[in-house]
C-alpha cells in the first residue's frame, strides 16, 4: 500500500518536474533564443533523467522483509542520481551552443519542484488496521 502511494507521489514529482522544464525552457527560448531555450532544457532534463533513475532504484522494494534492499536502493539510487547529473553536465559542456546561465536555471527551477511538492502531493495517507 504505502509502495503505491511512494510510487504515486514520486510520478506527481517527475511530471511536475517535466512540466516546470518544458516551461523554462519555452521562456529562455522565446526571450533568448532556441540556444538559450535548448539549454535551459537539457539543465530542466539532467534533474529529471536522474531523479526518475533515484525513484526507480529508490521505489523497487517495499516491507519490513526487505529493509536491506530498500537501504541499498535509496544508497545505489542516490549515488546513480549524482554519477548522471555530473555526467549530463559534463555532456552539456562539450556542447559548443550551451549557455551555461540557462543551463544552470534550467536544473534550478526543476529541481525546486520538491519545494514545491507538499503543494503537489496533497494526498493523505490512509492506513488500514
Amino acid at each position: 500500500m504505502l509502495l503505491n502511494v511512494g510510487r504515486q507521489q514520486a510520478v506527481k514529482i517527475l511530471i511536475a518536474q517535466l512540466s516546470i522544464s518544458l516551461l523554462v525552457a519555452l521562456i529562455y527560448g522565446l526571450l533568448g533564443g532556441v540556444n538559450a531555450g535548448y539549454s535551459a532544457l537539457w539543465g530542466g532534463l539532467t534533474c529529471v533523467i536522474a531523479n526518475f533513475f533515484f525513484f526507480r532504484k529508490a521505489f523497487k522494494y517495499a516491507g519490513a522483509q526487505a529493509s536491506q534492499q530498500i537501504m541499498r536502493g535509496f544508497m545505489f539510487g542516490q549515488l546513480g542520481k549524482f554519477v548522471i547529473t555530473v555526467g549530463l553536465f559534463v555532456l552539456a559542456f562539450m556542447i559548443e551552443q550551451i549557455q551555461p546561465m540557462a543551463l544552470f536555471v534550467g536544473y534550478v527551477c526543476t529541481q525546486a519542484a520538491y519545494w514545491l511538492a507538499p503543494f503537489i502531493l496533497k494526498q493523505q495517507v490512509i492506513v488500514h488496521e
